[in-house]
């Protein structure tokens, strides 16, 4: 839409404003107040002369309604010449990339989605969803944890191998703290601005089909075919590791750093380690995350990989919390000396996902980055 249009839809739309349609009736009922006065001197009784005092009063009354009324005039131009101005200003907008708060995205059957969610403070669990109208979760994942903005590309695959039909869906985020409860989050879309329309006075933008308030837009990129959304963000993580190599760990089986646990309460807690081969004791220490020395025991003392199972029991007989607790393995070896051993998981990728710029893999306990890799499994075993 030019911007010679959108001036004249405002124009069309402003043609009667409040103002003029009360100096109108102003006008009116001011002509039938002066031939009525003009009739009533004309009919007076001269022994009895009307009272000046009286329709001097309606008279001035009369002149302050209408500075009143030229006043709303006056303000009502300044509103339109504004309009006017935030309508050009939002035609520059066309062509360009913004991220406007929104939870609606529209999936064409083919390009990636991009939107982004902003956490008020630093979580213990992210969700990432997108569901349908009706609500139902098409695909999920686990989303970064840190506090600040992150950004999504959703490529319309769902969690069961498939992909999305085109049409309208929505993102849903869910965050918690580390005492469960729930934090508040914002969501973003990000899109390029194909049109602008003026509705009921105001500017709204047309991105990815739907309609975005002129007012509601908080990112703009020059770019409308940037690979990564506004603010930053790709496909790409840091490491220079490509979509396709996340992807392709997907079904592997991988050996990723387990120096902290996520425990929870109940529930016993399980970690790997391996022993080198001139090893004559080994010591397990687990923390909590105030950095104390919850609980400690003697490990193996034979070379290999070795399991730590750790059922919460802490060393003052009670039950620990739920929550995150470091683990730490030390070797002792046969000339005397002590090594560290890094504790380690092995299990599935199930999955990947891209948010903020880097890749995270989707495994059965947790999400993991590239760097957490120790290994990957080759012919079945992931210390291979």
């Amino acid at each position: 839409m030019a911007i010679a249009d959108i001036n004249a839809s405002i124009a069309a739309q402003t043609t009667k404003t409040a103002a003029q349609q009360a100096a109108t009736n102003l006008a009116d009922q001011k002509d039938v107040f002066l031939k009525l006065l003009t009739t009533q001197l004309k009919n007076q009784d001269p022994s009895q002369p009307m009272d000046t005092n009286q329709f001097t009063q309606q008279l001035v009354m009369f002149s302050q309604t209408e500075q009143t009324v030229q006043m709303n005039a006056n303000l009502e131009k300044l509103l339109a010449q504004n309009a006017v101005s935030s309508s050009t200003a939002a035609a520059n907008l066309i062509g360009k990339r913004i991220r406007s708060e929104s939870n609606a995205i529209q999936y064409d059957g083919t390009n990636p989605v991009d939107f982004s969610y902003e956490l008020p403070a630093a979580a213990e669990t992210v969700t990432v969803a997108v569901t349908t109208a009706s609500g139902r979760a098409i695909f999920t994942a686990n989303g970064v944890k840190e506090s600040g903005m992150h950004n999504v590309r959703w490529l319309g695959n769902k969690d069961d191998g498939s992909t999305a039909e085109a049409g309208p869906y929505q993102i849903s985020i869910v965050a918690k703290d580390r005492t469960g409860q729930p934090l508040e989050v914002k969501t973003y879309t990000d899109g390029a601005v194909q049109s602008v329309a003026i509705v009921d006075g105001k500017v709204t933008l047309q991105v990815n089909g739907k309609d975005v308030a002129f007012e509601n837009v908080s990112l703009i990129s020059g770019d409308p075919t940037a690979t990564q959304p506004p603010g930053g963000g790709s496909t790409i993580d840091t490491k220079g590791v490509s979509m396709d190599t996340a992807l392709s760990l997907i079904g592997k089986k991988v050996r990723t750093s387990a120096s902290s646990v996520a425990h929870t309460k109940g529930k016993d807690s399980k970690i790997a380690y391996e022993l080198p081969a001139n090893v004559k004791g080994s010591r397990i220490d687990v923390y909590d995350a105030s950095n104390n020395l919850v609980y400690s025991q003697q490990g193996e003392i034979t070379q290999g990989i070795s399991e730590f199972t750790w059922n919460g029991m802490m060393s003052s007989g009670e039950y620990a919390d739920s929550g995150n607790y470091r683990v730490t393995v030390s070797a002792n070896l046969t000339d005397d000396t002590t090594v560290s051993s890094q504790p380690f998981v092995e299990e599935v990728v199930q999955g990947a996902t891209f948010p903020n710029g880097q890749v995270l893999l989707q495994l059965p306990s947790k999400s993991v980055g590239l760097q957490d890799i120790l290994s990957v499994a080759l012919n079945g075993e992931a210390g291979s």
